[in-house]
């Protein structure tokens, strides 16, 4: 059976977003390939506790951790060669000379990007954010042969989210609101807005998700035992289904936001690095968030007043949960996975 590597990294700073979104295409062709992963993990004991809770979502044929990042690239080339395998590359240490000691040594690979800030060299680029066009990524054409995948309609999403975009609603009121800034600290986001924004609205319920390992818990904890408006969801299972039931998002522009525009869920956005502020932007854009800008520059008042702008704005939310449902739709892994088996997988099978 033919295989695919993803290569990925994680940990407390860098968050769990790309594996989780590596997992989704991983489903999606498991069915017909073997899976496998190469990991830089700043604690190995996080990533382990990950796979162990998505272990019957999914067969890993193999994890293979990275100790050291110098030996990365001659790891991969050594293991692609070896396994005839196809690469997915998803992590933030990817320039231009790393893509081209690759494509040297004859790897085919999918690119997941954020930044739109290097040429690519690999077979194909996806970039789910609305605000990945064909006009930014113009001039970054480093082969003449890769493709991009661009825009929303190649948004990677988990599978449950087709589902749930079908039957979810059009919001038209403010009563529960989604917080959450993914599994990593994201620069103390939560501790920064959590209590002054909760506290700015008492009629309110903040429902925010975070991992146990978030350094700053037992404060938020203690600001949830002093705060009735506010309930923590700790290592959560059931995130979409509470997505589902609120009516706004409070949210890091990273995945996040594109799960909660599939299941037409309005947002107010916040960038913790900068290679967020492309969603940012684009996402606001579109009208489907209030979008703030970079963390170090946006008070807890600019989210009161955000707040405030969309529900005193007659039918504000309402129009923007309808677009969130007409851009965003849930298919996007499945038009990669389709594209990946019809076009470059066969390729290297051959």
């Amino acid at each position: 059976m033919q295989e695919i590597l993803f290569r990925v990294n994680a940990g407390l700073n860098v968050g769990f977003g790309h594996i989780v979104r590596c997992m989704q295409i991983a489903r999606e062709l498991s069915d017909d390939y073997l899976i496998s992963f190469c990991i830089y993990a700043q604690k190995r004991a996080d990533v382990e506790r990950f796979f162990s809770e998505v272990s019957s979502e999914i067969s890993i044929n193999r994890i293979i951790y990275i100790e050291q990042k110098e030996n990365d690239l001659s790891i991969i080339v050594d293991y692609i060669r070896k396994n005839n395998a196809f690469l997915v590359l998803d992590h933030y240490d990817v320039d231009e000379s790393y893509q081209l000691f690759l494509k040297e040594n004859g790897i085919h690979w999918l690119q997941l990007d954020s930044h739109a800030a290097q040429k690519f060299y690999g077979d194909v680029v996806q970039h789910g954010s609305p605000g990945a066009t064909e006009q930014l990524y113009a001039s970054l054409h480093g082969s003449s042969d890769t493709v991009f995948l661009l825009g929303p309609k190649y948004v990677i999403v988990n599978r449950e989210l087709r589902a749930l975009h079908e039957n979810a609603r059009a919001r038209k009121e403010i009563k529960k609101v989604f917080v959450s800034f993914g599994g990593g600290y994201a620069k103390g986001a939560l501790l920064k807005y959590i209590e002054t924004v909760g506290q700015a609205f008492p009629q309110n319920e903040f429902n925010v998700v975070l991992r146990a390992n978030n350094p700053d818990i037992e404060s938020l904890k203690r600001i949830e035992e002093t705060n009735d408006n506010i309930r923590l969801y700790i290592d959560y299972g059931a995130v979409y289904s509470l997505m589902c039931d609120c009516d706004i998002a409070l949210l890091a522009a990273g995945g996040m936001s594109y799960e909660a525009a599939t299941v037409g869920l309005p947002s107010i956005l916040i960038a913790i690095e900068d290679n967020q502020l492309i969603n940012l932007k684009g996402c606001s854009d579109i009208g489907v968030s209030a979008s703030l800008g970079l963390i170090e520059n946006v008070t807890p008042q600019d989210v009161i007043s955000a707040f405030n702008y969309i529900k005193d704005t007659p039918h504000k939310l309402n129009t923007m949960s309808k677009i969130a449902f007409r851009e965003f739709d849930g298919r996007g892994v499945e038009r990669i996975a389709n594209y990946l088996k019809d076009n470059l997988i066969k390729r290297i099978e051959r």
